[in-house]
């Protein structure tokens, strides 16, 4: 058993043979967070499970990952077919081993298992040797994608009845188009309702980096305009990779009474969008407000479980 870092040649090299989702790809993750440190548990030769740990200015794992989900252990694909005595074997061997070589680099850290990845007894076990282990439950949202005609009928009725009020002649709707300075303005306008500077504000800075990524790996956005003003009236960016679709970034303009309509008129965009480019699933990524996750199932979404947790040095 070894871990070690990896270079940009190593990760390059296991690109096909992992489990990566839009968030974990090395491509995105390297250019949305400042440093990433590259763990791989070695067995033998052969490379079987990575860990990526994104790294702020001093040097200390980002306590925070904002619009990110599942930065944690990825495992090589296909996961092997083993006794459940033995999966459960080199599970804990190898969480064991990275929580252990992690607490030597730092004092502490988090990450999120992706949906797939629900059995955290390695961890919960592990509570014995390192004491400050916390574990959130969380939960996203995810729909599955089809025809149109075929979603709609598992809407909320207030939504179908939406769909037919909203004014497609009166929006301008643009794939792939934003500007990232409008957008940012966009997004402070109506998440706080004033204005906040990048310095005050870093999760501007994350944003920034969301929209400049390259749309060869996977970034896509739709974008709502009044057809007079040609003003910004609703964004949705995208995260695809193979046939799964993470709504990053999901806004809509509300000070006028007739903005309750955008939401419908952009989640019609996104499940059209997500057909007509093969989307098998749509993750809405994070379904724990009351009010969002409310919103979230009104289009159809089933809730999916997935596990954040914190460790700490209990040294400290």
């Amino acid at each position: 058993m070894t871990i070690k870092k990896l270079d940009h040649r190593e990760i390059q090299s296991i690109y096909d043979d992992f489990s990566f989702n839009f968030f974990t790809y090395p491509e995105n993750l390297n250019q949305v967070f400042p440093k990433i440190d590259w763990w791989g548990y070695l067995k033998g030769e052969e490379i079987i499970c990575i860990w990526p740990v994104p790294i702020g200015k001093n040097k200390a794992p980002l306590k925070g990952l904002p619009f990110t989900y599942y930065v944690g252990p990825i495992w090589k694909k296909p996961l092997p077919t083993l006794p459940e005595h033995r999966a459960l074997y080199i599970s804990k061997l190898v969480y064991g081993s990275f929580v252990e070589k992690f607490l030597q680099e730092y004092s502490s850290f988090r990450f999120e298992m992706p949906f797939n990845l629900i059995d955290i007894r390695p961890f919960l076990w592990l509570k014995s040797n390192f004491n400050n282990i916390k574990v959130e439950i969380k939960y996203s949202a995810i729909i599955e994608v089809g025809p149109f005609e075929v979603m709609s009928n598992k809407f909320r009725q207030v939504r179908r009845w939406e769909l037919k009020k909203v004014p497609r002649s009166a929006y301008i709707i643009d794939y792939g188009k934003h500007n990232c300075d409008e957008v940012i303005k966009f997004y402070n306008t109506q998440s706080f309702m004033y204005d906040l500077t990048e310095e005050e504000y870093p999760i501007f800075k994350t944003l920034k980096n969301y929209l400049n990524l390259d749309a060869n790996f996977g970034l896509h956005s739709i974008s709502i305009r009044e057809i007079t003003s040609k003003e910004l009236i609703g964004l949705a960016l995208l995260g695809i990779f193979d046939t799964t679709m993470n709504i990053i970034l999901n806004i809509t303009r509300k000070q006028k009474k007739e903005d309750q309509i955008l939401s419908t008129a952009l989640h019609e965009l996104i499940f059209k969008f997500a057909y007509i480019n093969n989307i098998k699933l749509i993750d809405f990524n994070g379904a724990n407000s009351e009010k969002l996750s409310d919103s979230k199932h009104s289009w159809g979404a089933i809730p999916i479980l997935y596990f954040r947790i914190y460790i700490t040095n209990q040294y400290e």
